[in-house]
């Protein structure tokens, strides 16, 4: 498997490395509607958000 970056600009979230890069091995993504499957990119969400 090769490397992969996950880059985040949410500041406020604490595994933001404070300079773009998320910290996590993994992210986790979620639908911002559980009741139907997401169409466009505001339709999800990053469910592996915590706040500093």
């Amino acid at each position: 498997m090769s490397h992969q970056e996950i880059k985040c600009n949410v500041e406020s979230c604490r595994f933001n490395s404070g300079s773009h890069h998320c910290t996590l091995n993994e992210i986790t993504v979620g639908s911002e509607s559980p009741s139907r499957e997401p169409d466009t990119e505001q339709d999800t969400i990053c469910a592996s958000f915590s706040h500093k």
